[in-house]
């Protein structure tokens, strides 16, 4: 689910109060690669003749190159100290603006597009104002079943959004997973849910940039000091050293470049571009992976990746490790390559060069992959339940009025 957006519109310094809308998006918790997905659901729904409210953190006001209609700002949540500091004091801030909201609004469906601490609180009081209000989750990732490869901090982190995730899941009424892995996981986990749930791939609109000259390998997303930034590092070495005839190009808003300029060789650097630049257009992430011959993603778990979509539409190819999050949307030596999950630098390499060599076929079949599954015109299709839905409330509220 990703984005066709509305243009011409403004922002509300307050929470709005005319009663028309009746489909609520809410992502409270900033996350700017997820802005053009729920844009592109409130477009869909907008054309079923529905008003939809967006209820978002302040940190969204930074994507100046997007604009949405009927957004009300409950958060300004955009880092863990930011959703600490929002939830504790909710009560003073954010509560009576959602009640209000709801009394005056009554929404018959509340869409939750990704986790806050907050959505629980919402929800609760969601039920108690609107009657019959459907609730719906967008689960990203269900479950990380291997914690071991996380610091204590980041584990600790994932156990206190595991827990309140759980509490949210049997509050809703449906659950909306990414990917055919990410459904798997949730059946394993939830496996006491009694509502529905839906798979509905990361639908994007049709927007490619214009390649010039593909010369390089692009990595994109956030980028940490983790296992894979140092699987990285040993394939740029490793590159560096068997004297790699192209570039290699990250593309991040992390603070990414004091680490690598620490961690790696001269030599290593001179085959790098570091890209840092916060916040990051879509416009200009297009921009970089259609001049790219392959994206490389080199994460070693993980439900489903937002790279892909991206990747596919710009007809870029996609080199990663055999993994679920990989390889149920990339086919080896079709749309891009396939590594062994413990892939050593020399096999990403020759995977890399691969795609290199075969960049015309490999690139036609990514476009068509995009085409195929992730292209915005899917996804009335992948949420064909939904408008139902929304057509038989609609149709209740009128007989009821």
């Amino acid at each position: 689910m990703i984005a066709q957006v509305p243009t011409n519109c403004k922002e509300n310094k307050k929470m709005s109060v005319e009663i028309k809308n009746n489909f609520f998006i809410v992502s409270i918790k900033y996350s700017p690669g997820l802005y053009k997905e729920f844009c592109t659901i409130g477009d869909l729904i907008k054309r079923q003749m529905i008003e939809v409210s967006y209820i978002l953190s302040e940190g969204y006001k930074e994507l100046s190159n997007r604009k949405i209609s009927g957004v009300d700002y409950l958060t300004k949540s955009k880092n863990i100290k930011e959703v600490f500091i929002d939830t504790v004091f909710f009560i003073f801030r954010g509560l009576e603006k959602w009640k209000i909201k709801l009394q005056l609004v009554k929404p018959n469906i509340i869409y939750f597009y990704n986790m806050h601490p907050l959505n629980i609180i919402l929800t609760k009081f969601a039920r108690r104002y609107v009657a019959n209000v459907t609730i719906i989750l967008h689960l990203h990732e269900p479950n990380q079943p291997d914690k071991y490869y996380f610091s204590k901090k980041q584990k600790l982190i994932i156990y206190i959004q595991e827990y309140l995730q759980d509490k949210l899941v049997y509050l809703s009424d449906y659950i909306i997973l990414p990917s055919p892995f990410a459904a798997d996981l949730f059946r394993r986990r939830f496996n006491k849910f009694t509502g529905k749930f839906y798979i509905v791939p990361l639908c994007i609109p049709d927007e490619p940039a214009i390649s010039y000259k593909r010369d390089y390998v692009v990595m994109t997303g956030h980028v940490y000091p983790d296992g894979r930034v140092e699987d990285f590092c040993r394939l740029l070495e490793y590159a560096a050293n068997v004297s790699c005839s192209f570039r290699f190009r990250i593309v991040t808003s992390s603070q990414i470049t004091a680490f690598l300029q620490k961690k790696l060789s001269e030599k290593a650097l001179s085959l790098l571009d570091i890209v840092e630049k916060r916040p990051l257009s879509d416009k200009e992430i297009n921009e970089h992976m259609a001049n790219a011959f392959a994206s490389l993603s080199m994460h070693t778990r993980g439900s489903q990746s937002g790279v892909t979509p991206v990747a596919f539409m710009n007809g870029t190819p996609i080199v990663a490790r055999n993994i679920p999050m990989f390889n149920q949307f990339v086919e080896d030596k079709v749309n891009g390559r396939l590594v062994s999950p413990t892939a050593e630098p020399s096999e990403w390499l020759s995977a890399i060069e691969s795609v290199r060599s075969n960049f015309e076929k490999m690139s036609k079949e990514a476009r068509n992959s995009f085409l195929s599954i992730f292209h915005e015109s899917k996804l009335e299709n992948y949420l064909g339940w939904l408008i139902q839905e929304i057509r038989q409330k609609t149709n209740t509220e009128k007989q009821t009025h």
